[in-house]
């Protein structure tokens, strides 16, 4: 629930299509009259090829939060891939959430689906019993497909219902397609009799049969009935129109609402069935008046109008996606996302927090949940000067409240990089053109590319960071190695102010090959690090620090130093570590220093020579110095 109000979770594919926008509307109208909330969670494709791409989108589904779901309906006969309607199912028998089944029968839950066999029933009995028809021919689909077996033996029934022959002589295989169609219409006319009609198995065959009967000079339906099956809009642009049968969104919706008022009434509506009958459309191709409604020029305006529209809306994404590869930040692209594109409206855009993470690799990033508990509000059409900003923990989107309180569905729609997610879009249009549905598509393309092209960016700039940090960076100190020292020293040397002296200390560690063989390499590696450590906290500020080679670290600063305050600092930092750490050993350095105060540019092997001298120096009075301990 949410706000006390009771909540239905829809999963759907292809929410383009106007039969599932119709669909989504009549729940939707169905569920508003009794106070119920219907979140859509939706696809673009009807997840037929479980590709990479599709697995992003069907991750949409995982988005469903069942301790917030009353009821979850799932059209499984559109989802072709069934994975993805069986794992949503299987959370939601976990969670105890009733579900309702669209199409295909599943134990534990109640089902609804269309009766395609009394609808197709319906249609040869209209050819049969309204007509007369006696000699009569089917359009099958696919031989020996279930879809097509199915009708051919309600096609037999029928026929011997009426007392008529029936016979495999009776039936040709269109293939549920045109190509087909148009082979097995040949066949016909080469026949010694033509039959009087010819019912097919779906719109496309029925259409194809006509056009095909049409332009070999016979008339429909004065020389030949033609009927398809499905309903689809092209139907009405059939000359003459197709007769056929409709599947009704608005039926489905009513079943589905009598469920829910049972499922909410405290009756277990598992394993209950319901059947909903195809709507018959009689129409000119058998001889009936056409009762359609649509005025052919108004609907061809309109779709010639979406065309060009679609262009340019299609132009108007791509250049935002174009944009964001400029973006700097997840701020601006933010921005960019809003400022320029008048066709991203009434939308929120959820990221995971992690797909922002500029050192993971989003061609490799592999997430054990497709969507974060953290997540980031890019933006929202409704509140642009926000984003974007952490969501609350319960938040699925931006100010849940008033989203409930609009009456219009909340539509989700997966964004995603290939097969992992980045995040979520949610609609809330506030009516239910087409137009919009339509555009669903588009914009979740426009704006998974834009992130996807934004993310792979970041990644590849912080691979380039890295790239250089360890060309010029050593790993076990962190200071600068000989390359980077040098590209650092050329800086400091060109920026010297007139006037300014050259100073450079180098630092070695006694007694590394002891540390080595007594203890390890790691404690060697611990102690030329706690050299660099002293040798930088004893150097001015601004001094260019260097591992220049085995545990030989030198520090370059440009202006004159007091020698011997270097040192004793240098060696205090030294003893600081040694009683801090406590270790077996004593850790011991030796350090040069040498200052040019001629003011000229000294070549930096001249520094190096004389400093290094300065410190073997030192180093071999430290081991006279043992040496005389040990002696004593």
């Amino acid at each position: 629930m949410i706000n006390g109000k009771k909540v239905i979770s829809f999963c759907v594919t292809r929410i383009q299509d106007v039969f599932t926008k119709d669909i989504v509307e009549q729940l939707h109208k169905q569920l508003k009259a009794r106070g119920v909330i219907l979140n859509v969670y939706a696809t673009s494709s009807n997840l037929y090829w479980d590709n990479d791409t599709e697995k992003g989108e069907g991750a949409v589904y995982d988005l469903v939060d069942m301790n917030k779901t009353d009821l979850l309906i799932v059209f499984s006969e559109k989802i072709d891939t069934k994975f993805y309607a069986e794992r949503v199912i299987g959370r939601a028998r976990k969670a105890g959430v009733p579900v309702i089944v669209l199409g295909d029968k599943t134990q534990g839950c109640a089902n609804v689906k269309f009766d395609y066999c009394e609808g197709f029933r319906n249609v040869v009995r209209h050819v049969l019993g309204h007509h007369g028809v006696k000699d009569v021919h089917l359009m099958g689909g696919v031989k020996d497909n279930p879809f097509s077996q199915e009708r051919v033996d309600v096609f037999f029934e029928v026929m011997r219902e009426f007392g008529l022959k029936a016979d495999e002589s009776m039936v040709s295989y269109g293939e549920f397609w045109s190509l087909p169609t148009e082979k097995a219409c040949e066949e016909l006319l080469k026949r010694e009799k033509l039959p009087r009609a010819l019912i097919c198995c779906n719109d496309t065959m029925g259409i194809t049969a006509v056009n095909y009967f049409k332009r070999h000079g016979l008339r429909v339906p004065e020389d030949i009935i033609v009927t398809g099956f499905d309903g689809i809009t092209e139907i009405n642009f059939c000359e003459p129109r197709l007769t056929s049968s409709m599947c009704s969104p608005e039926e489905l919706a009513k079943a589905i609402a009598s469920l829910v008022d049972d499922s909410f009434s405290g009756i277990d509506i598992a394993g209950k069935e319901c059947l909903v009958t195809p709507t018959l459309l009689t129409s000119e191709s058998c001889g009936c008046e056409y009762t359609g409604g649509i005025i052919i020029t108004d609907y061809l305006n309109g779709l010639n109008d979406k065309f060009f529209r679609f262009q340019d809306e299609y132009k108007s994404l791509n250049e935002t996606t174009t944009r964001i590869l400029k973006a700097e930040t997840i701020e601006q692209a933010a921005e960019l996302f809003l400022s320029y594109n008048e066709q991203i409206y009434d939308v929120d855009c959820i990221l995971n927090d992690n797909c922002l993470d500029e050192t993971i690799d989003p061609m490799r990033a592999i997430n054990e949940k497709p969507f974060s508990d953290k997540r980031l509000c890019l933006f929202s059409s409704d509140y642009p000067e926000r984003a974007p900003y952490e969501l609350n923990a319960n938040e699925i989107v931006p100010d849940l409240d008033k989203r409930v309180e609009s009456d219009m569905p909340m539509i989700f729609i997966s964004l995603s990089l290939l097969s992992r997610p980045l995040g979520y879009l949610c609609f809330h249009y506030w009516d239910y053109d087409i137009a919009n549905y339509i555009k669903i598509p588009q914009i979740k393309s426009c704006i998974s590319n834009a992130l996807t092209s934004f993310v792979n960016i970041r990644y590849q700039r912080y691979i380039s960071h890295r790239i250089e940090e360890l060309y010029k960076t050593d790993p076990l100190t962190g200071l600068l190695n000989r390359n980077g020292f040098f590209r650092e020293y050329t800086t400091l040397i060109a920026s010297r102010r007139q006037g300014e002296c050259i100073t450079l200390a180098i630092a070695d560690l006694d007694g590394l090959k002891a540390i080595n063989d007594n203890y390890g390499h790691d404690e060697g590696d611990y102690a030329i690090h706690a050299v660099a450590q002293a040798l930088c906290k004893a150097a001015p500020k601004g001094a260019v620090c260097a591992r220049f080679g085995g545990d030989e670290i030198i520090a370059v600063f440009s202006h004159k130093t007091d020698v011997s305050h270097l040192e004793q600092s240098f060696f205090q930092v030294i003893e600081n570590i040694n009683s801090a750490a406590a270790k077996p050993y004593r850790i011991s350095a030796s350090i040069g220093i040498y200052t040019d105060t001629s003011l000229a540019f000294s070549r930096f092997e001249e520094l190096l020579k004389r400093a290094d001298r300065l410190m073997y120096d030192q180093k071999k009075q430290h081991h006279e110095q043992m040496g005389t301990q040990m002696r004593g």
